[in-house]
């Protein structure tokens, strides 16, 4: 069985289970916790496969890692997947999780990158654009990125848009050096 398959179940049953006791924001804040600190700390991830470490200390260390407490639904949660020994595919299940959540909720996370922070009003009619065409409530996430030189990048879910200079600028760099261009004599 895929590895993918079964994150995405026990997400979705865990977003079930949360839901039926209203406590999907909650265990939205502990997953997303959980989520962040495996993305960045690799040493985490290499304890919770290890299998020299018993459940408890994993549990503890899982708990730790989001601030020493959580909601009742996610610890509940934790038990079951160290018992079924998918502690492994926490980081997975954690980002169906989250997918499932903004789903739920109409929201679509936007990363938004330009050369230098936008105005308001362009910013403001950006999002308002980009709102009116896919329908949904958005999370902007926003990145100064002063190596892309000008325009933007814009992402939304698993769609990009690179309309930046930098990316233009290598177009034609690769045209030049490939000789796709036509040369006039």
């Amino acid at each position: 069985m895929k590895t993918g398959l079964i994150a995405s179940r026990y997400a979705r049953a865990l977003f079930q289970f949360a839901a039926d006791r209203q406590a999907e924001d909650k265990v939205f804040e502990d997953i997303r916790m959980v989520e962040k600190i495996l993305s960045e700390n690799a040493q985490l991830k290499s304890a919770l496969k290890n299998p020299l470490l018993g459940k408890d200390v994993k549990k503890q260390l899982l708990i730790t890692s989001c601030g020493g407490k959580v909601h009742p639904v996610f610890e509940r949660f934790i038990d079951l997947t160290l018992q079924n020994k998918r502690e492994a595919l926490l980081h997975n299940v954690a980002l169906k999780y989250m997918d499932f959540y903004y789903e739920s909720k109409n929201l679509a996370i936007v990363r938004l990158t330009t050369a230098f922070p936008l105005e308001r009003d362009l910013e403001n009619k950006l999002i308002l654009s980009i709102k009116n065409l896919i329908h949904k409530d958005l999370m902007v996430e926003k990145k100064v990125e002063p190596n892309i030189i000008g325009g933007f990048i814009l992402e939304i879910g698993d769609l990009r848009w690179d309309g930046s200079i930098s990316r233009q600028l290598k177009k034609i760099h690769e045209k030049l050096t490939t000789g796709s261009i036509v040369r006039l004599s």
